[in-house]
């Protein structure tokens, strides 16, 4: 039987989720770090980005298939914290409208590319 996917990635650092998860929670930093809001909101959607990237690379350096999908589905479970702070933002008028689409857009895109992983693993559990 051939190694699992997981064997086959050499780091997490070759995963295009980590790679557009860090890139978002960038721009979220950039975004919400000047505007004058609740301190405890800022750090927690800021917290939620990093969280995505954090959690894949945690769970690639696990040893098993199981772990990994483990922290994958943590990964995925921030997407869906953050999306729901962005509603939040946008509504309280922290953003416009049109930055809560992109920043969404791009945690809903992330948040399928995690799912496709956990799919693809699975089949190695």
């Amino acid at each position: 039987m051939p190694d699992a996917p997981v064997k086959k990635i050499k780091s997490f650092q070759d995963l295009e989720a980590w790679k557009e998860s860090g890139e978002l929670a960038t721009r979220i930093i950039q975004i919400f770090t000047p505007i004058q809001m609740d301190p405890g909101f800022r750090n927690e959607i800021r917290s939620a980005a990093n969280n995505i990237s954090s959690s894949i690379a945690k769970g690639k350096e696990r040893e098993s298939v199981s772990d990994f999908i483990r922290f994958l589905q943590e990964a995925k479970d921030s997407t869906a914290e953050l999306r729901t702070l962005l509603h939040v933002a946008g509504k309280t008028g922290y953003i416009a409208s049109s930055v809560f689409f992109e920043l969404n857009q791009k945690a809903e895109e992330i948040g399928k590319m995690i799912n496709n992983l956990i799919k693809s693993l699975k089949k190695w559990e």
